[in-house]
């Protein structure tokens, strides 16, 4: 199944980003809210050095900044009147409101820091403020910022596809920055906290009334260079072609487990393969064609793509990355 990139974002963007926008891709159905994959389920065995989320937390354990104009989007959207209801409430204490977003309250990015890896989808201080609880999912998704639309747990294209969403979420934060700045401006600049539901709202309205060449115009030289990221990851993810020789990750961390094997992709994730699996792929040695051995092997060319996009198997000369797996506060700063 496929779906268009701007499918996965706001409606508001529908007439504001360029034609790449609605090219077609994989449908990201690994990384599913309702039944999130990163959550423990009792009846699959438990991945050595996994780090699991709490079913009521999970990656919502973020504090998200909203563009004023998104932000002006709920507030006029009667469909979502507990989003709504939210935003005031919090504009009423004023903690990380501002004319041009609003984001968190001081001391929360700081806190959040000094927890790492630890916290991120499992300590509930740590919740989103537009989470809800009990049903689990969020009160203001038609309107969630850029880190929210990209960030998955899982991708189907395995690290070319997070490399694509990584661009895609670079890209869109300079899109955010660069229209609430232009909505300031456009309804007269800063305002005072008592106005901002107002200065929202009409933001909303200046945005939701521009179109995809004054959104390019507007955000210059640094959102093309950013949007031609976008369109060298989508490119990379899409394709299908291998390297002439391939060799096991040399940086892998194996674990076995009776007849399972577990594999830790440094920066990315944990893979589990039957020991069988696992044995065969030892003959990846880099020295050779892998062609004459998919057929020795048994194993499908596209069981083979699988792998080199998870990291599993590398080029020869290449290194895999060794820096940890990004959090969604990560990519937002």
């Amino acid at each position: 199944m496929k779906q268009r990139i701007i499918d996965f974002l706001p409606r508001l963007y529908d007439g504001l980003l360029p034609a790449l926008f609605f090219e077609h891709i994989p449908a990201e159905r690994l990384a599913t809210c309702g039944r999130c994959v990163m959550c423990r389920r009792p009846e699959k065995p438990r991945a050595p050095s996994a780090r699991y989320f709490k079913p009521d937390a999970k990656c919502c354990t973020y504090y998200p900044s909203l563009p004023n104009y998104l932000a002006g989007g709920l507030l006029s959207d009667p469909a979502l009147e507990e989003g709504g209801k939210r935003i005031r409430e919090l504009l009423a204490r004023g903690r990380g409101a501002a004319p041009q977003a609003l984001g968190s309250p001081r001391g929360y990015d700081r806190f959040y820091s000094s927890l790492g890896d630890h916290g991120f989808g499992r300590w509930r201080r740590l919740l989103c403020p537009y989470f809800r609880r009990g049903t689990n999912d969020c009160a203001v998704w038609p309107y969630r910022n850029a880190v929210c639309a990209t960030y998955f747990c899982r991708h189907v294209r395995g690290l070319p596809g997070e490399a694509f969403w990584r661009a895609t979420q670079r890209y869109l934060a300079i899109i955010e920055k660069t229209l609430s700045e232009y909505a300031l401006q456009s309804i007269g600049g800063p305002c005072g906290s008592r106005d901002l539901e107002k200065a929202y709202r009409c933001a909303h309205e200046v945005v939701r009334n521009m179109d995809a060449c004054g959104v390019e115009r507007i955000g210059g030289a640094q959102a093309r260079a950013a949007l031609a990221e976008v369109e060298d990851s989508l490119r990379g993810m899409l394709s299908a072609r291998l390297p002439a020789v391939l060799r096991i990750n040399p940086r892998l961390r194996v674990r076995r487990r009776q007849d399972r094997v577990y594999l830790d992709v440094p920066g990315y994730l944990t893979y589990c393969l039957p020991r069988r699996a696992w044995d065969a792929l030892r003959g990846f040695d880099g020295g050779a064609d892998y062609k004459g051995m998919l057929r020795s092997l048994a194993m499908s060319r596209g069981f083979l793509v699988a792998l080199y996009r998870a990291g599993i198997l590398k080029p020869p000369s290449s290194r895999a990355s060794s820096s940890r797996r990004i959090r969604p506060s990560d990519a937002s700063r």
